[in-house]
């Protein structure tokens, strides 16, 4: 009985140092893949924004400082007084931009000393907004002249331009700077 005992204990030891079977095998590679997959959304969602973000706002902060404004920002408009209407405009009035040709620098106080980026012509994903930052849609007024100035940036990706777009209020200070000057308005963006 004891040559038994023995020999079945034997028999244990031996399937033991065999080493792993096929499911571990497969359960660690399945883990692996798991823990790259997290990785590579962790990447996408947050660090790489974060990267994108300050890439672009330091690259508005340098033209800005190129250009280096020293006049006061314009007056802006009373919310609260319908009929008032803007200062005049001494800004020169921009020829439209070519798609990807930067020609301005939007600064917003409410959401950070740091928030500057650079504002290009064209609308398009590949050249302007996901290298760039923010969009000027062809055809519409550029700064300095009367009408809508339309713009467009991401709210969820690629440094996330427009990220805090809701928390603009009636009267906050749109700030678009370009060579030729500071044009300020109050924000047309009313939230609820």
């Amino acid at each position: 009985m004891v040559g038994d005992a023995t020999t079945a204990a034997d028999e244990r030891r031996a399937r033991r140092r065999r080493g792993p079977g096929v499911t571990g095998v497969l359960g660690e590679v399945l883990i692996t893949i798991g823990v790259v997959v997290l990785l590579y959304v962790v990447w996408q969602l947050w660090v790489g924004d974060w990267i994108y973000g300050a890439q672009n706002n330091a690259a508005g902060s340098e033209i800005s400082d190129q250009w280096d404004h020293t006049e006061a920002p314009l007056p802006t408009m009373k919310p609260t007084d319908p009929s008032a209407t803007p200062a005049p405009n001494d800004v020169p009035v921009l020829a439209e931009a070519a798609d990807a040709e930067v020609f301005g620098v939007m600064r917003i106080p409410r959401f950070g000393p740091d928030y500057f980026y650079d504002i290009a012509g064209g609308v398009t994903r590949e050249r302007t907004l996901d290298p760039i930052g923010i969009g000027h849609y062809p055809g519409t007024a550029m700064p300095g002249q009367q009408g809508n100035f339309a713009l467009a940036a991401a709210r969820a990706t690629w440094g996330k331009p427009f990220h805090r777009i809701a928390d603009l209020r009636v009267g906050d200070a749109i700030v678009v700077e370009t060579e030729a000057g500071l044009a300020t308005s109050p924000a047309a963006h009313q939230t609820a």
